[in-house]
């Protein structure tokens, strides 16, 4: 793979923190609520905090400056709070999981220890990469950034926000996840901690300190992909479609004039959405390098975030509210280990594939022989009515995007297929527009029929949808 051809501009960068997963099944919700809302407004302080803030301030504002109270807030790196038809998913900071979870922890193994060990907590610690870029080949941009990482053995977990698209690595890999992305061109400046992709591509590198995992890892995507699909079906772990969740990627809109932080300007709507409404999907997202908190809601959800202006009339505290209607793809991993779920990008990377073979390609390759990689992406591309596709699982780069999507500048008869990620602790989501979705189940299907490895359940049929 030349990064020179396909990676224009890209860059990496970590968010220090030590970060944990949590999954914490559906029927306990309710008993963790309250643990969720501290997690979620940690920065709002507990009263006796605020009385303990102002004595220190009336004895010597030199003791408020240098205290290390573990109390005080610290914002997170990174943070996300997500509620699917799988699970309720909690990724962040391991002081918050200390502060807030633990006690709540306790107390359920007393009362009954089998429904406390049915909640689970990552044994080890992840960090969080940024990445940002630029360039026509913005679905390839983060395939071939993720794909090295898979191979070299190591746990990927993928969220698109509205700004950004975030890859969570465990954090003792850190040094074999640089190796394996400069192994790949990529670039580490010490100066801003982030990797670049150069235009051209450097020598490779061995991981010296790679891992080594039972199975050896794969050698190319191809293998990548066919073992993905080969674990889910000894799992028998399928594809869900609900086509009656309706999504739409958001952000937080902040006055120019506020001074707000993203969580007080939600909390008030937050709170009565998930006290009120039993948010079906759900997805929060808070990283340091965004401008504002990210959210992937219901569309039937948003009428809740509105809040009136001075002059009376409704304002929508979400960017992005009347953008693109999404639909989520699920895949329900509770029976894979923590370390396997990454496995939604080996599925997303054969979907690109399926939906990206030009017909002159299909032409040119139907002699290939039985069984060939080549081959496998044909019959793909056939059943996905042999349009010529490209993939983007990009998001915008800048702080005030018009989309949360990075659009390639083509030709529009190129008919792109746009995709985000959202990994969680238990669940990997492929989200597709609502006009993309049965070009995406078709690719699957494909997969079915050609290899006998997969099946997508239906909850409704396309007959059935309502009007978006």
């Amino acid at each position: 793979m030349n990064p020179s051809m396909n990676l224009i501009n890209a860059q990496v960068h970590f968010l220090e923190d030590h970060l944990v997963l949590v999954h914490i099944p559906l029927s306990l919700y309710h008993y963790f609520f309250k643990t969720i809302l501290g997690i979620l407004f940690d920065e709002t302080p507990a009263l006796d905090c605020l009385q303990a803030r102002e004595d220190i301030e009336e004895n010597a504002q030199d003791e408020l400056d240098s205290t290390s109270d573990p109390a005080w807030y610290r914002e997170p790196a990174f943070l996300n709070v997500s509620i699917t038809p799988v699970e309720v998913s909690i990724i962040c900071p391991k002081r918050l999981v200390k502060r807030y979870l633990d006690p709540v922890l306790e107390q359920l193994g007393q009362i009954n220890h089998s429904l406390r060990e049915s909640v689970d907590i990552s044994n080890h610690e992840y960090i969080a990469m940024q990445v940002l870029g630029q360039g026509l080949e913005a679905g390839k941009r983060v395939l071939e950034l993720t794909s090295p990482l898979a191979m070299a053995g190591i746990s990927i977990f993928f969220i698109t926000t509205y700004f950004s698209d975030y890859i969570l690595v465990p954090r003792r890999h850190k040094a074999s996840v640089i190796s394996a992305l400069e192994s790949k061109g990529f670039q580490f400046e010490n100066a801003n901690d982030a990797f670049v992709s150069p235009l051209t591509p450097t020598a490779e590198r061995k991981l010296s300190d790679a891992m080594s995992p039972v199975t050896p890892p794969p050698s190319t995507v191809a293998e990548l992909q066919t073992r993905t699909f080969q674990n889910l079906r000894a799992r028998h772990i399928f594809p869900t479609v609900d086509d009656s969740i309706r999504l739409v990627q958001c952000a937080v809109h902040h006055e120019y004039y506020s001074r707000e932080s993203s969580l007080s300007i939600l909390r008030e709507a937050l709170i009565t959405t998930l006290v009120v409404d039993d948010p079906r999907f759900l997805s929060l997202t808070l990283a340091a390098l965004d401008s504002s908190a990210s959210l992937l809601l219901e569309k039937r959800l948003l009428p809740r975030f509105a809040r009136l202006s001075q002059d009376g009339n409704d304002k929508d505290l979400l960017l992005g509210a009347h953008g693109d209607t999404l639909v989520p793809i699920m895949l329900d991993l509770r029976d894979l280990p923590l370390e396997a779920s990454g496995i939604v990008c080996g599925v997303a990377g054969r979907l690109a594939e399926a939906t990206s073979c030009p017909p002159s390609a299909i032409n040119s390759e139907d002699s290939s022989e039985p069984g060939s990689t080549t081959q496998q992406a044909t019959s793909a591309s056939k059943v996905s009515r042999e349009i010529s596709t490209r993939l983007t699982l990009g998001s915008s780069v800048t702080p005030s995007p018009l989309s949360h999507h990075l659009k390639p500048d083509v030709d529009p008869s190129a008919d792109a297929v746009e995709i985000s990620f959202l990994s969680t602790a238990r669940a990997g989501t492929i989200i597709v527009g609502v006009d993309e979705l049965q070009r995406a189940v078709d690719a699957l299907e494909a997969e079915k029929k050609s290899r006998g490895l997969l099946q997508v359940t239906r909850q409704m049929s396309p007959a059935d949808w309502d009007s978006v």
